[in-house]
């Protein structure tokens, strides 16, 4: 079962007929990351080539660790991320932008250490790692609702 991790949503496998695995969805993990790879992109400029280069690699790693479902290591550089930036500029709104999306995205792996996988390998499986064809498929059908364009129907049996 894959869902951006909702404790609602975890529970809701205790329900099920069968054991039923959480996994959190990994479309959700790349939208915390992708504010914090933008903002390091930005800040990145402003630092000496080598640094940029060091900075910009351990922000890939983070995101490459939670690919591979190394939760612990992605966590460790996360943190070592978040303690190196405030030791560079506290005053720059950069870095406490950069620094507020390490802490939610810290938090946030921590909250769904349990659910996060190998999604690199169930990639390759060729197992879904998201839930997007689902919440498409729901969304499209409250727009057409919504807007009137499918009115609702009963069938025979109610």
């Amino acid at each position: 079962m894959i869902s951006d991790g909702e404790d609602c949503l975890k529970r809701l496998k205790l329900a099920l007929p069968q054991p039923a695995k959480h996994i959190l969805d990994w479309f959700h993990i790349a939208m915390k990351l992708h504010p914090i790879e933008q903002t390091a992109e930005c800040w990145a400029r402003r630092l000496p080539p080598n640094e940029r280069k060091e900075l910009l690699e351990d922000i890939a790693a983070v995101r490459r660790r939670l690919w591979n479902g190394q939760t612990d290591r992605a966590i460790d550089l996360v943190g070592r991320l978040f303690h190196d930036l405030k030791a560079d500029e506290q005053g720059s709104s950069a870095i406490v932008s950069l620094r507020g999306g390490l802490l939610n995205l810290r938090i946030y792996i921590d909250q769904n250490r349990g659910s996060i996988t190998n999604y690199g390998a169930r990639y390759r499986e060729r197992k879904r790692i998201a839930s997007t064809a689902a919440e498409a498929s729901v969304n499209n059908l409250v727009a057409r609702r919504m807007v009137k364009k499918q009115q609702m129907r009963w069938s025979e049996r109610g």
